[in-house]
């Protein structure tokens, strides 16, 4: 079964905390309505994550296509946590599969035909 992804753009934080930076275009997380730029993602599923790095969340989000996943995150000026449940889907293949700038390196992650994740490194 081919990988899929959510659509995501992740970068640490000054706190080594994961934040959205973008949302790709038609992809889950973008087409949720729910996830903003600058949310802090603090669980996958039922585990706290909140301080992880890329490396150890990709196998968490990545997965078959199709196959749900639950999000948390923390927002600015929110008191409460925001839980939001994606599918995983194909997403549009990168023209490349690594960019970088001086605000890091943009990955696209996952694997299949078309499959990706989005995800940035500092």
């Amino acid at each position: 079964m081919a990988s899929g992804g959510l659509g995501i753009r992740f970068k640490p934080n000054m706190d080594g905390n994961l934040h959205v930076v973008d949302l790709v275009s038609n992809g889950p997380a973008l087409n949720s309505g729910r996830i903003h730029k600058n949310d802090v993602l603090t669980r996958i599923d039922d585990i706290d994550v909140l301080g992880w790095d890329l490396g150890r969340v990709k196998p968490l989000i990545v997965g078959p296509k199709g196959t749900p996943v639950v999000l948390g995150f923390a927002r600015s000026g929110c008191k409460v946590p925001i839980f939001v449940r994606l599918e995983r889907t194909s997403l549009p293949e990168p023209a490349s599969n690594v960019s970088s700038s001086s605000m890091g390196m943009t990955l696209m992650l996952g694997s299949g035909s078309g499959s990706r994740l989005v995800m940035a490194v500092a």
